[in-house]
């Protein structure tokens, strides 16, 4: 007879959980590097935003200033080479964080990453206002619909539109 899992009293204790309530990370260091590269991510994209048509006044003059005058930590290509060294479990460089200040550390990284989520979405909304996502019912039709070209037969077409032959 197999046990419910649901039953037992130890798969119900909840997990630790790190920044913003998600699970604790198993590998503090990799946790804190993730959360500095959103940092930066975050950053750059509201620095993208501030000179955007529409943003001027939607932050308060020290989160425009603060946002303006301290560059993010990497750059957007950076940003982008850390997030595909993240995702193929690449070794993350080292951290000159304390061992026992980690835990701070990732706290700290949590709310500066979500301070800049917020930011993101005022000047994103100011920038764009005529921006909606899509909504469900939206989403339901376009998975009944048949799939588009392949990546292969796009890049196809455009060699061959380019006059490109394949070899």
């Amino acid at each position: 007879m197999s046990e419910n899992p649901h039953s037992d009293p130890a798969a119900a204790t909840p997990a630790p959980t790190g920044a913003n309530g998600h699970p604790a990370p198993a590998d503090p260091r990799r946790e804190e590097y993730r959360l500095r590269v959103q940092c930066a991510k975050l950053r750059n994209r509201c620095r993208d935003l501030l000179g955007a048509a529409g943003t001027e006044g939607v932050l308060p003059e020290p989160v425009a200033r603060d946002l303006a005058e301290h560059p993010p930590e990497m750059t957007t290509d950076e940003v982008m080479e850390a997030l595909r060294g993240l995702a193929f479990g690449e070794p993350v460089p080292p951290s000159d964080t304390p061992a026992d200040r980690l835990p701070h550390r990732v706290a700290e990284l949590g709310a500066e990453r979500e301070r800049l989520r917020q930011h993101f979405f005022t000047l994103f909304d100011a920038a764009f206002p005529d921006h909606k996502p899509p909504t469900e019912e939206e989403l339901l039709r376009e998975m009944q619909e048949p799939p588009g070209p392949s990546i292969s037969e796009v890049i196809a077409e455009f060699e061959r539109e380019a006059g490109v032959t394949g070899g």
